[in-house]
């Protein structure tokens, strides 16, 4: 038998169940057992509690109060209501309405551990109060403020808010930077920097991260330009339409006869007198010095026609002697004695005598000339090569009688001097006070440079006869005698060099006496510092 239609139905007890609409209804308090597989195409409504179902197979719609415990196999269709699903239930086709997400999900979803992958919630809109990781600060919100970025951390920002953020601080940014002069600034997001270079003076160029600062192969310098230390020029040499110094000098050959006369840089090259010729072959000057020139002075300075002397004093020496010369005291100046003229000019046919010394700050008094006689009518040169003085020296002349007694008004005195910005000349002048022994002493000593020395004066102080003096240059072990017990006649001066003499580093000059307060020494000179 295929199909079975029962109009009514016979309960166990006898009693029949009654029929409605062509359903089957079980009264309450009764209990329907059905034993194998039970087919229903129309809907059932179950008001009370099915305890088993086993191979109920419902094509239509099967409305339940509830259910009590679990439903075993598939279920397919629609669930209006779903309270709980079972650990291992899955949901694998279809979706959830979102419009019941918010009866379906009343707390925070928890993805338990041991669940590698979550299927994705579909949903038009979805309200999440928390969003809580396994750790750190739970999220509440995502922020779309296009004008600043939140400080919280439980707060993220949507992408268009860190895009408008972060262009408008690349915006706000520049580079400021100054120069010698002025100040100039870069926007990072819109400008670049250039380094540019003056033509002919700087150049740059770049190249990758590279950026190179250097100078034209030719350089054209506008004002002036000052180079601290030695400097090499090729071969092309130095175009200059001005004017080129150097303090230091220059490194020049400069020949005399064809043997160089020059071994350091030269600062400055003098021609004394007038008449001069120049004749320029080349890159060679020929100088024609007119009358022979030359020599003569303390290092070369003193010579004929020399116009470098600035000054000159005119005095009357006295009976009881007084300074005729006091130099100043100005640091870095020394002065050039060229000469000290003393005439006769006293009444009557009768004979003089004058007396002179250099008075030498903070050493003595050294005399050049002691009761020097001047004859009738004459007049005498007390210096016979320049000597040099320092800041606040002194010339004191006396002039005494025939008798050899102190008069006014019978000696004149005419002295002429050159004023020198230097410290490299030699004056120094010993008395009786620097040869206070009759063993040899030391008068200059040729420390750190060679000396050039032009002149040593020597003066017979005493009125008792003549009297010998030694002098030396003591080179190491050697000893070289200039003079060796020359007599110094009483009243009288001896210059002992018609040529200048050179003294090597650690030379040493030295002066000894046979009787002291007998004999003064003038030495001067130069060091040769170039």
């Amino acid at each position: 038998m295929s199909e079975l239609r029962v109009d009514n139905i016979v309960s166990q007890d006898g009693s029949a169940a009654p029929v409605y609409s062509k359903g089957i209804r079980v009264a309450a308090g009764q209990t329907m057992t059905v034993e194998g597989d039970l087919t229903v195409t129309g809907q059932t409504t179950i008001s009370g509690v099915t305890t088993y179902i086993s191979g109920y197979n419902v094509a239509g719609v099967v409305t339940a109060t509830s259910f009590v415990g679990d439903i075993t196999g598939n279920v397919t269709g629609t669930a209006t209501t779903a309270t709980n699903l079972a650990d291992g239930a899955n949901i694998t086709t279809g979706t959830i309405s979102d419009d019941r997400l918010p009866d379906l999900i009343t707390s925070n979803i928890n993805i338990a551990s041991g669940i590698s992958s979550v299927a994705t919630l579909d949903s038009t809109n979805a309200t999440i109060d928390n969003l809580t990781f396994t750790s750190g600060t739970a999220i509440t919100s995502v922020d779309t403020d296009l004008t600043a970025v939140s400080g919280s951390d439980d707060t993220l920002a949507s992408a268009k808010a860190i895009k408008t953020y972060v262009d408008a601080q690349i915006t706000a940014e520049d580079l400021d930077f100054a120069g010698d002069s002025g100040t100039g600034a870069v926007d990072l997001d819109s400008q670049s920097l250039t380094i540019s270079g003056t033509a002919s003076e700087i150049e740059t160029s770049a190249s990758g991260q590279t950026l190179s600062i250097g100078l034209p192969n030719q350089v054209a310098i506008t004002t002036s330009l000052t180079v601290g230390s030695a400097t090499t020029i090729n071969s092309d040499g130095v175009n200059a339409t001005g004017i080129i110094t150097a303090t230091g000098g220059f490194n020049i050959g400069i020949s005399s006869a064809g043997s160089s006369i020059t071994s350091g840089p030269v600062t400055t090259l003098n021609f004394i007198g007038a008449g001069n010729t120049f004749a320029v072959d080349g890159t060679t000057v020929d100088i024609s010095i007119a009358g022979g020139g030359g020599g003569g002075g303390a290092g070369g300075d003193g010579t004929d026609f020399n116009t470098g002397i600035s000054s000159a004093v005119y005095k009357k020496a006295v009976g009881i002697g007084s300074t005729v010369l006091e130099l100043p005291a100005t640091a870095g100046k020394q002065y050039l004695i060229y000469s000290i003229h003393a005439s006769n000019v006293a009444t009557g046919n009768t004979e003089v005598n004058v007396i002179g010394s250099f008075d030498y700050n903070g050493g003595e008094r050294s005399y050049f000339g002691y009761n020097i006689p001047i004859p009738t009518g004459t007049a005498v040169e007390l210096l016979k090569q320049p000597h040099v003085l320092n800041p606040s020296d002194k010339i004191v002349m006396r002039s005494t009688d025939y008798s050899r007694a102190g008069a006014d008004d019978i000696v004149q005195v005419y002295i002429t001097y050159e004023e020198k910005t230097s410290t490299d000349y030699i004056g120094v002048g010993l008395g009786t006070v620097g040869i206070a022994v009759t063993t040899a002493v030391a008068i200059h000593t040729a420390t750190t440079y060679p000396s050039i020395i032009q002149s040593i004066n020597l003066a017979n102080r005493t009125d008792a006869g003549g009297y010998p003096v030694s002098v030396r240059v003591t080179s190491g072990l050697v000893t070289t005698y200039l003079v060796d017990n020359l007599i110094i006649p009483k009243y009288a001066a001896v210059e002992l060099l018609d040529e200048p003499k050179r003294m090597n580093i650690n030379d040493v000059l030295e002066i000894e006496v046979d009787q002291t307060s007998t004999i003064d020494v003038q030495v001067s000179g130069k060091k040769v510092t170039s």
